[in-house]
């Protein structure tokens, strides 16, 4: 392999994927997701505090995130005295660079031209800048993920020790999100299995028992009694809408249909000489328990197919087995062969690459979400009013409450437990808390249109009799948030509140917007890379 890398044209290959690859980061640096502030959020709260609270000092700990060691790592990054938002996105694309050298790396598959076209394809996918650089977790689980999958396949197929290295691997992946859980109890299952003997699966009982079953029961119990809830918040806020995760469903069958379709026709070219049965057989297996959870739920926030892209690096090494297997492991390819091959990859994630509408709309995402919602919550910030007023319930529970600082009521439920629940009469849970600021939303940018309340109707008229619309703020051309104040406030705390309002609404109105769809957007790009290059 060595000669392979030193050979000058596959360099000169490199490191145009290289330049491509930064590029493309580059280009989409901008785009933070809002969802990602909620982390920062709870990281802040570690690090100054040393308690996992959305609301600190209420004495009520709510965990409303699903990516523990992702918040734990940026609690470290915020006490080193780092920028959150920058340092995410350099640990974003890291991951994303390690998942296509892993590609490479990938040990089921043996013709280096089919490795190369493996680790490009995954740079071929637009979507995969943008989670690197979104600051969530998804460039980072992928990652995990894809080396946990590549652990299990060697020991199974190449029968090389895995332990103690995957069971420390699964562990990682539990901690980033609940459902990497599964992916530990399928890994324990199918090497114990494969065990060809009582010591090899006391071995492999004995290394999961030390580095993963015991971390994780410690880490469940300290959670359970920290926080009260079985699961995590956002479960019970998530699960239990079947018709949302059968269109998640759906969608995401659409979008790797090709390789479907190619992991099928794989049996009917091999026939009985097909020797990468087994391994495939593995694989789907190993990604339909990384992705079981979502079709019970309603994958809120799944922009760009965020809890899809994790298994995609998945899919793309089964589609290296079977391309390798239908070619019956030729040493060497001629160009036309590597050139069809590569074409072949490019038509498996076409789907997945061609969302143009979503690519257009989260281009100016991170531009729009400085001039509306981190503009709003700096504002508020700086509002020089008794803490006791600092109390704001809303929608948007990222960037307005992290850089605010207020005490939020999030009307979505992620870090409430009482309104995820739904157990009670939310028109009066919300009076009881008092907040005096609400912030809505419309796609119209009308005050009649206002939409986030957890009411009925009859409720919502109630509500506004005691609260009066105070400013729309343009989120985008087609997105404005709505605030309304609490009537009963003091004079003087609703002046300052207003007048605080007022100038990020001003600064909105007097934004230019472009028009959405996929010309601004690659106009957009055009104007970045020149002054990239300037």
């Amino acid at each position: 392999m060595t000669s392979h890398l030193l050979n000058p044209s596959r360099l000169l290959l490199f490191i145009m994927a290289g330049l491509i690859f930064i590029l493309g980061i580059c280009l989409v640096w901008e785009f933070t997701i809002d969802d990602a502030f909620i982390s920062f959020r709870y990281a802040r709260n570690l690090a100054d505090s040393g308690t996992l609270e959305y609301n600190p000092g209420t004495g009520n700990p709510v965990e409303g995130y699903s990516n523990f060691l992702w918040v734990a790592i940026h609690a470290v990054i915020i006490k080193l005295g780092m920028n959150p938002e920058t340092s995410t996105k350099y640990l974003g694309t890291a991951s994303l660079l390690l998942i296509a050298l892993s590609l490479y790396l990938f040990p089921l598959v043996a013709n280096y031209r089919i490795k190369i076209i493996m680790a490009l394809t995954l740079l071929f996918i637009p979507a995969g800048y943008f989670h690197a650089v979104s600051g969530l977790e998804t460039a980072f689980y992928a990652l995990l993920l894809f080396l946990s999958f590549s652990l299990l396949m060697l020991a199974v197929i190449k029968e090389k020790p895995a332990a103690p290295v995957l069971p420390m691997v699964n562990l990682i992946l539990a901690l980033t999100r609940p459902e990497g859980v599964l992916i530990g109890l399928l890994s324990f299952a199918v090497l114990w299995r494969s065990g060809k003997t009582a010591a090899d699966k006391k071995r492999t009982t004995l290394w999961f028992t030390l580095l993963y079953f015991t971390p994780c029961l410690i880490y469940f119990i300290w959670r359970w009694s920290y926080f009260g809830t079985f699961f995590p918040n956002t479960f019970y806020v998530k699960v239990g809408y079947p018709g949302a995760g059968l269109v998640w469903a759906l969608e995401s069958l659409t979008l790797i249909s090709p390789f479907i379709i190619l992991l099928i026709s794989r049996h009917f070219i091999l026939g009985h000489n097909d020797y990468s049965r087994k391994p495939i057989m593995l694989g789907v297996l190993f990604i339909a328990t990384s992705l079981f959870i979502y079709p019970f739920s309603a994958p809120m926030m799944d922009y760009l197919e965020r809890f899809l892209f994790p298994a995609i690096p998945l899919f793309i090494a089964l589609a290296g087995i079977t391309v390798e297997a239908m070619i019956k492991r030729r040493p060497s390819l001629s160009g036309g062969e590597s050139r069809a091959i590569a074409v072949l990859f490019i038509i498996l994630i076409f789907p997945m690459a061609c969302q143009s509408d979503d690519y257009a709309y989260f281009t100016f995402y991170g531009q729009n979400l400085k001039s509306g919602p981190a503009a709003l919550g700096k504002t508020l910030a700086q509002l020089d009013i008794p803490s006791e007023y600092c109390k704001v319930a809303l929608v948007h529970a990222g960037a307005i409450p992290y850089y605010s600082g207020w005490e939020t009521i999030d009307l979505v439920g992620l870090n409430d437990e009482i309104i995820a629940a739904r157990d009670r009469d939310l028109a009066d849970y919300l009076a009881d808390r008092r907040p005096g600021l609400f912030i809505l939303y419309s796609e119209k940018g009308t005050f009649e249109d206002c939409r986030g309340l957890p009411f009925n109707e009859e409720q919502v008229s109630r509500w506004k009799l005691n609260h009066t619309p105070l400013g729309k703020i343009a989120w985008s051309k087609e997105y404005f948030l709505i605030v309304y104040v609490e009537s009963g406030l003091p004079q003087e705390i609703r002046n300052k509140i207003s007048e605080g309002i007022g100038k990020v609404e001003t600064l909105s109105r007097t934004r230019i917007f472009p028009e959405p769809g996929l010309s601004s957007a690659l106009k957009y790009y055009r104007e970045r890379l020149n002054s990239l290059l300037k």
